[in-house]
Protein backbone atom coordinates (compact mmCIF):
# COMPACT_ATOMS: atom_id res chain seq x y z
CA UNK A 1 0.00 0.00 0.00
CA UNK A 2 3.32 2.84 0.73
CA UNK A 3 4.32 1.70 -3.07
CA UNK A 4 1.01 2.23 -4.58
CA UNK A 5 0.40 5.63 -2.73
CA UNK A 6 3.82 7.02 -3.31
CA UNK A 7 3.23 6.29 -6.90
CA UNK A 8 -0.39 8.03 -6.88
CA UNK A 9 -2.64 4.33 -7.12
CA UNK A 10 -3.24 3.96 -3.06
CA UNK A 11 -6.95 3.44 -4.16
CA UNK A 12 -6.20 0.73 -7.26
CA UNK A 13 -7.00 -2.17 -4.35
CA UNK A 14 -10.68 -1.73 -4.37
CA UNK A 15 -12.48 -0.61 -0.66
CA UNK A 16 -14.25 -3.87 1.06
CA UNK A 17 -17.31 -3.45 3.82
CA UNK A 18 -18.23 -6.24 5.75
CA UNK A 19 -22.38 -5.54 6.09
CA UNK A 20 -24.21 -3.28 3.47
CA UNK A 21 -27.56 -2.81 4.06
CA UNK A 22 -30.49 -0.64 2.56
CA UNK A 23 -33.39 -2.78 4.42
CA UNK A 24 -34.87 -1.29 8.10
CA UNK A 25 -34.89 -3.06 10.97
CA UNK A 26 -31.24 -4.65 10.80
CA UNK A 27 -29.84 -5.95 13.82
CA UNK A 28 -26.30 -6.61 14.41
CA UNK A 29 -24.95 -8.29 17.58
CA UNK A 30 -22.35 -10.25 19.39
CA UNK A 31 -19.94 -9.89 16.21
CA UNK A 32 -16.40 -9.23 15.98
CA UNK A 33 -16.05 -7.33 12.94
CA UNK A 34 -12.30 -6.34 11.08
CA UNK A 35 -10.33 -5.57 8.85
CA UNK A 36 -12.73 -3.77 6.32
CA UNK A 37 -11.13 -1.06 4.82
CA UNK A 38 -14.27 1.15 4.23
CA UNK A 39 -16.44 0.15 6.82
CA UNK A 40 -17.51 -2.83 8.61
CA UNK A 41 -21.09 -1.58 8.95
CA UNK A 42 -22.58 0.63 6.04
CA UNK A 43 -26.38 1.47 6.96
CA UNK A 44 -27.51 2.97 3.24
CA UNK A 45 -30.20 5.63 2.87
CA UNK A 46 -33.84 4.76 3.87
CA UNK A 47 -32.37 2.35 6.47
CA UNK A 48 -34.16 3.19 8.88
CA UNK A 49 -34.62 1.68 13.17
CA UNK A 50 -31.42 -0.43 12.96
CA UNK A 51 -29.85 -1.58 16.54
CA UNK A 52 -26.37 -2.41 16.64
CA UNK A 53 -25.15 -3.55 19.78
CA UNK A 54 -22.75 -6.01 22.25
CA UNK A 55 -19.96 -6.45 19.15
CA UNK A 56 -16.22 -5.98 19.24
CA UNK A 57 -15.77 -3.48 16.10
CA UNK A 58 -12.07 -3.25 15.36
CA UNK A 59 -9.33 -2.70 13.01
CA UNK A 60 -11.55 -1.17 9.87
CA UNK A 61 -8.59 1.59 8.79
CA UNK A 62 -7.16 3.04 5.37
CA UNK A 63 -6.30 6.89 4.89
CA UNK A 64 -9.49 8.45 4.18
CA UNK A 65 -11.86 5.78 4.84
CA UNK A 66 -11.99 3.50 7.34
CA UNK A 67 -14.94 2.98 9.82
CA UNK A 68 -16.94 1.28 12.28
CA UNK A 69 -20.65 2.07 11.92
CA UNK A 70 -21.65 4.48 9.31
CA UNK A 71 -24.63 5.70 9.17
CA UNK A 72 -25.84 7.38 5.03
CA UNK A 73 -28.17 10.60 4.75
CA UNK A 74 -31.85 9.13 5.77
CA UNK A 75 -30.79 6.46 7.62
CA UNK A 76 -31.08 6.10 11.21
CA UNK A 77 -29.74 3.47 14.47
CA UNK A 78 -29.59 3.09 17.78
CA UNK A 79 -25.67 1.60 18.79
CA UNK A 80 -25.24 0.69 21.72
CA UNK A 81 -23.29 -1.51 24.43
CA UNK A 82 -20.13 -2.24 21.72
CA UNK A 83 -16.23 -2.19 22.02
CA UNK A 84 -14.62 -0.08 19.45
CA UNK A 85 -10.75 0.02 18.78
CA UNK A 86 -8.40 1.33 16.07
CA UNK A 87 -10.94 2.60 13.12
CA UNK A 88 -10.61 5.86 11.42
CA UNK A 89 -14.04 6.52 13.04
CA UNK A 90 -15.93 4.25 15.06
CA UNK A 91 -19.06 5.88 14.43
CA UNK A 92 -19.57 8.18 11.24
CA UNK A 93 -22.76 10.13 9.57
CA UNK A 94 -23.02 11.21 5.97
CA UNK A 95 -23.34 14.75 5.51
CA UNK A 96 -26.51 16.26 3.60
CA UNK A 97 -30.14 15.96 3.21
CA UNK A 98 -32.29 14.26 4.61
CA UNK A 99 -30.08 14.12 7.85
CA UNK A 100 -28.50 10.81 8.78
CA UNK A 101 -29.29 10.15 12.95
CA UNK A 102 -28.10 7.95 15.29
CA UNK A 103 -28.30 7.18 19.20
CA UNK A 104 -24.51 5.93 20.63
CA UNK A 105 -25.14 4.65 24.07
CA UNK A 106 -22.83 2.37 26.65
CA UNK A 107 -19.84 2.02 24.13
CA UNK A 108 -16.34 1.44 25.40
CA UNK A 109 -13.98 3.21 22.73
CA UNK A 110 -10.55 2.13 23.57
CA UNK A 111 -7.98 4.31 22.80
CA UNK A 112 -6.74 4.23 19.15
CA UNK A 113 -7.68 5.47 16.62
CA UNK A 114 -6.29 8.19 13.27
CA UNK A 115 -9.10 10.27 13.71
CA UNK A 116 -11.86 12.09 16.23
CA UNK A 117 -14.18 8.35 17.89
CA UNK A 118 -17.67 9.37 16.96
CA UNK A 119 -18.44 11.96 13.90
CA UNK A 120 -21.10 13.68 11.84
CA UNK A 121 -20.01 14.97 8.71
CA UNK A 122 -21.44 18.30 7.26
CA UNK A 123 -21.66 21.33 5.59
CA UNK A 124 -18.43 22.50 7.87
CA UNK A 125 -16.30 20.11 4.98
CA UNK A 126 -17.49 22.29 1.97
CA UNK A 127 -17.75 25.75 3.45
CA UNK A 128 -21.89 25.34 3.09
CA UNK A 129 -24.01 26.22 5.93
CA UNK A 130 -26.90 24.92 3.92
CA UNK A 131 -25.50 21.32 4.10
CA UNK A 132 -26.93 20.03 7.45
CA UNK A 133 -24.34 18.06 10.08
CA UNK A 134 -27.08 14.82 10.59
CA UNK A 135 -30.87 14.82 11.92
CA UNK A 136 -30.16 14.26 15.27
CA UNK A 137 -27.53 12.93 16.88
CA UNK A 138 -27.40 11.43 21.08
CA UNK A 139 -24.27 10.37 22.29
CA UNK A 140 -24.44 9.65 26.40
CA UNK A 141 -23.40 7.27 28.74
CA UNK A 142 -20.54 6.30 26.79
CA UNK A 143 -16.69 5.67 28.02
CA UNK A 144 -13.81 6.96 25.98
CA UNK A 145 -10.46 6.23 26.39
CA UNK A 146 -7.93 8.86 25.94
CA UNK A 147 -6.51 10.01 22.32
CA UNK A 148 -4.99 12.50 20.83
CA UNK A 149 -8.16 13.38 18.77
CA UNK A 150 -11.15 14.61 19.96
CA UNK A 151 -14.14 12.06 21.01
CA UNK A 152 -17.09 13.68 19.59
CA UNK A 153 -16.22 15.90 16.37
CA UNK A 154 -20.26 17.15 14.53
CA UNK A 155 -18.54 18.89 11.40
CA UNK A 156 -21.28 21.37 10.84
CA UNK A 157 -24.78 22.65 11.93
CA UNK A 158 -27.75 19.71 12.22
CA UNK A 159 -30.75 19.89 11.13
CA UNK A 160 -32.75 18.65 14.39
CA UNK A 161 -29.56 18.87 17.27
CA UNK A 162 -27.03 17.12 19.00
CA UNK A 163 -27.01 16.08 22.73
CA UNK A 164 -24.02 14.62 24.13
CA UNK A 165 -23.88 13.89 27.83
CA UNK A 166 -23.26 11.58 31.01
CA UNK A 167 -20.12 10.30 29.20
CA UNK A 168 -16.84 9.89 30.87
CA UNK A 169 -13.95 11.25 29.06
CA UNK A 170 -10.49 10.13 30.64
CA UNK A 171 -8.28 12.60 28.78
CA UNK A 172 -5.97 14.50 30.15
CA UNK A 173 -4.35 16.98 27.95
CA UNK A 174 -7.62 18.52 25.98
CA UNK A 175 -10.30 20.53 26.78
CA UNK A 176 -13.82 19.98 26.91
CA UNK A 177 -14.20 22.19 23.90
CA UNK A 178 -11.86 19.85 22.19
CA UNK A 179 -13.38 16.27 23.19
CA UNK A 180 -16.52 17.18 22.58
CA UNK A 181 -16.49 19.62 19.69
CA UNK A 182 -18.42 21.23 16.66
CA UNK A 183 -15.97 22.35 13.43
CA UNK A 184 -17.65 25.46 12.08
CA UNK A 185 -14.67 27.39 11.05
CA UNK A 186 -15.84 27.19 7.48
CA UNK A 187 -19.05 28.82 8.07
CA UNK A 188 -18.90 32.33 8.99
CA UNK A 189 -21.01 33.84 11.56
CA UNK A 190 -21.82 30.27 13.05
CA UNK A 191 -19.96 29.27 16.81
CA UNK A 192 -20.11 26.71 18.78
CA UNK A 193 -22.07 25.11 20.27
CA UNK A 194 -24.70 25.41 17.60
CA UNK A 195 -28.12 23.21 18.13
CA UNK A 196 -25.53 21.14 20.21
CA UNK A 197 -26.01 20.53 24.12
CA UNK A 198 -22.65 19.37 26.02
CA UNK A 199 -23.72 18.84 29.79
CA UNK A 200 -23.01 16.47 32.42
CA UNK A 201 -20.14 14.42 31.64
CA UNK A 202 -17.13 13.45 32.94
CA UNK A 203 -13.36 13.95 32.52
CA UNK A 204 -9.73 12.75 32.83
CA UNK A 205 -9.20 9.48 35.27
CA UNK A 206 -9.98 10.75 38.35
CA UNK A 207 -12.91 13.05 37.76
CA UNK A 208 -15.01 15.30 39.83
CA UNK A 209 -18.01 13.32 41.51
CA UNK A 210 -21.59 14.29 39.42
CA UNK A 211 -24.66 11.90 39.60
CA UNK A 212 -23.80 9.70 36.62
CA UNK A 213 -24.56 6.18 36.52
CA UNK A 214 -22.31 4.35 34.30
CA UNK A 215 -22.74 0.91 32.35
CA UNK A 216 -21.31 -1.93 34.13
CA UNK A 217 -18.55 -3.34 31.55
CA UNK A 218 -17.52 -6.34 33.66
CA UNK A 219 -19.13 -9.07 31.76
CA UNK A 220 -17.95 -6.92 28.48
CA UNK A 221 -13.99 -6.89 29.45
CA UNK A 222 -14.34 -10.63 30.09
CA UNK A 223 -15.46 -11.34 26.35
CA UNK A 224 -13.19 -8.51 24.81
CA UNK A 225 -10.18 -9.86 26.10
CA UNK A 226 -10.85 -13.54 25.57
CA UNK A 227 -11.62 -12.47 21.77
CA UNK A 228 -8.42 -10.56 21.49
CA UNK A 229 -6.37 -13.64 23.37
CA UNK A 230 -7.77 -15.26 20.26
CA UNK A 231 -7.10 -12.66 17.93
CA UNK A 232 -3.89 -12.03 18.73
CA UNK A 233 -2.43 -15.88 18.60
Amino acid sequence: MLWLGSQGRYYDIPNSAGIWSSFSHLTVDNCELSGWSHAAIYLQTGSHENHIHHNFIHHNQRSGLGYGTVISTGADALIEANVYDWNRHSIAGVRGSPGSSYEARYNLVLGNANSHYFDMHGGNDVSDATVPAGGYVKIHHNTFMESIEAAVKIRGVPSEGVWVYRNWALYDTLTPEQIFAQSLGNLPGHTPYEKMSVYDNLYGPNPSKISLQLPDYSHFFEWFMSKSRAFLQ
